[in-house]
């Protein structure tokens, strides 16, 4: 407005906003009129978006854009079975499995994207079927009970059938101030646990109906790629904004039945892991065990690493296997938290942690470390899966 009158300022000339400040990677339209948020290329997004160099083309239809990645040589895949090439990125969304076959979803930060939920047959690397999403699709898919479920980062949430590919419901969320959303979809029972930092949001599987929404978080208006978990012994979902807390909600009602912002569980990245009624988290250079049924704090410990990545720790036996930003994979002693041993990896190839980038050595893991057998086996930045005796 100027004074008491509106301006419009499509008439004169605007076609769009360029922002940096949250430190994002999309770019939408919105009657007309480019919304775009671009990070820093020279290492991850507070987001935990990749970094990389937006490329903005001005054209009669408005503007269009391309993310290019500063990506390193990785070793080729010589020997694959196969290979699949699917429209978007398939780097950012983790992979679900359904009858022996592979579920993925991808994303494109660019516009116009091109984006959507796959099956893949697992022998042949086929597509078995595809749907389209109206934005990328940046966490994970879940499967459950013959369902597909997916929300893309505009806030749309997909329900998809998971033998036809049929699109069963879809439904869009009402997302806090910034149209973006790196939020993951959690099962729980009866309802889909789905949203963003500052609105968590409870529908039904079965038709998309809003059962809660928990829209009091308080939350900083960033994102993260944390997963939300399922306290089934408390019938509760753990919830963390970035740059607040760490928060259970009751799963029926989406009441908060605690919240903790102490030490690093403020500004948390890393995805918790529940074992034995202990959420084991991390954030900044601090790993935090935390009681799932009160929220109180029962041990930490400082170490001389990062841990702001979104892969969650693995549980086995007495130790705790954490991924971080710049040390592979570390493991832990359960009990007290104290460093046993790392498992290096190569320097990254991509950079994705907050603000960690063009360093010597960065060897950074997002995924969750899982441990088969006597193998400890987990997927690394520098493009590479690694196989370690335990």
């Amino acid at each position: 407005r100027v004074g008491d009158e509106p301006l419009d300022l499509k008439q004169y000339g605007l076609i769009g906003w360029v922002y940096g400040h949250y430190h994002s990677q999309h770019h939408h339209v919105r009657g007309l009129v480019s919304n775009i948020c671009t990070g820093t290329p020279g290492g991850g997004c507070i987001s935990s978006d990749a970094a990389g160099l937006r490329c903005i083309d001005v054209t009669d239809v408005g503007l269009v854009s391309e993310l290019l990645y500063f990506t390193a040589p990785t070793d080729s895949a010589s020997e694959a079975v196969w290979r699949a090439k699917l429209n978007g990125r398939v780097g950012f969304c983790e992979l679900a499995s359904y009858q022996g076959d592979i579920i993925a979803a991808t994303t494109d930060d660019g516009y116009p994207s091109a984006c959507g939920v796959y099956r893949l047959d697992s022998h042949t690397g086929e597509i078995v079927w595809r749907v389209a999403a109206d934005a990328g699709i940046k966490n994970n898919v879940v499967v459950d009970a013959d369902r597909v479920y997916a929300q893309d980062a505009r806030g749309g949430v997909y329900c998809i059938e998971a033998d036809s590919g049929r699109l069963t419901w879809k439904r869009s969320l009402c997302l806090r101030r910034a149209d973006y959303t790196t939020a993951p979809v959690l099962v729980a029972e009866d309802v889909v646990i789905v949203g963003s930092n500052r609105s968590i949001s409870a529908l039904s599987v079965e038709n998309g109906d809003l059962v809660w929404e928990a829209n009091n978080l308080k939350a900083y208006n960033g994102n993260t790629h944390a997963r939300y978990v399922y306290d089934r012994a408390n019938d509760q979902i753990i919830v963390g904004p970035q740059w607040q807390s760490l928060i259970a909600l009751d799963r029926r009602t989406g009441e908060k039945r605690w919240e903790n912002a102490e030490g690093a569980l403020w500004f948390r990245n890393c995805t918790p892991t529940l074992s034995d009624g202990v959420l084991y988290t991390a954030g900044g250079n601090e790993v935090i065990a935390v009681d799932a049924t009160t929220g109180q704090i029962l041990r930490t410990n400082k170490l001389d690493m990062n841990f702001n990545v979104c892969g969650g720790p693995c549980v086995c036996g007495d130790t705790v296997y954490y991924p971080t930003a710049k040390h592979g994979v570390a493991a832990l002693d359960r009990d007290t938290l104290e460093l046993r041993r790392c498992y290096p990896t190569a320097p990254a190839a991509l950079f994705t942690s907050p603000y960690v980038g063009n360093e010597d050595d960065v060897q950074m893991v997002e995924s969750r470390p899982q441990v088969v057998g006597d193998t400890l086996l987990f997927t690394a930045m520098d493009g590479r899966l690694y196989f370690y005796y335990k």
